[in-house]
């Protein structure tokens, strides 16, 4: 186990639905000139690393840093409490059951017209698609289980995901959150948590 100062771990996850569509760019422009990022089974996801810049964004620069990293600063604790894992497709939106869009823009000039030869489009996941994903904290002595507020804010539909946020895209609908903890200071905690597995 990672610090012998971790008394307790604590476990979300998290199953969100988009209400609109989603565009998370992984630098490709193989479909589109801005293509979803995709893992190995050409399937689109949401990198852990985006959602974590989303939570550290509803935080004070102070909590994000005790319980996201400092970046490596000198002379400070440099690792994350808070573990967050990639947005996978859930459920029924595995596989072919997910469908993406092309979206086609067009870059206008200062006077909100159109620019010459400044159209192109991007891939998006279209609404109604289910991601999962998970939140994993480490709490020592005098942590509070930050990741629950993170979760309230999937509930409150606070979270919203990818490009082109200001124009309606990236919005989420239905959330639901599961909650799990083990506690090392309790008899049998440290033996539960080793039998746990979260993907279950």
């Amino acid at each position: 186990m990672a610090g012998s100062d971790i008394t307790k771990k604590i476990y979300y996850r998290i199953v969100f639905r988009l209400a609109s569509a989603l565009s998370v760019g992984g630098g490709e422009n193989r479909y589109s000139d801005g293509d979803m990022i995709r893992n190995s089974l050409g399937e689109p996801f949401v990198p852990g690393s985006s959602l974590a810049g989303i939570y550290r964004s509803l935080l004070d620069a102070g909590e994000a840093e005790d319980y996201f990293g400092t970046s490596g600063r000198i002379g400070r604790d440099a690792g994350s409490k808070v573990r967050t894992y990639d947005a996978r497709l859930y459920g029924s939106s595995k596989g072919r059951s997910c469908r993406s869009v092309l979206r086609a823009c067009v870059g206008l000039d200062e006077w909100k017209t159109g620019r010459p030869g400044a159209r192109f489009d991007f891939e998006a996941v279209e609404p109604g698609a289910e991601f999962v994903t998970y939140l994993e904290q480490n709490c020592g002595p005098g942590d509070r289980d930050i990741c629950e507020e993170l979760a309230i804010a999937w509930l409150e539909h606070r979270i919203r995901i990818g490009r082109k946020t200001m124009r309606g895209l990236g919005s989420v609908g239905r959330v639901t959150v599961r909650r799990k903890s083990f506690d090392f200071t309790r008899e049998g905690g440290l033996d539960a948590w080793l039998d746990f597995d979260m993907y279950r």
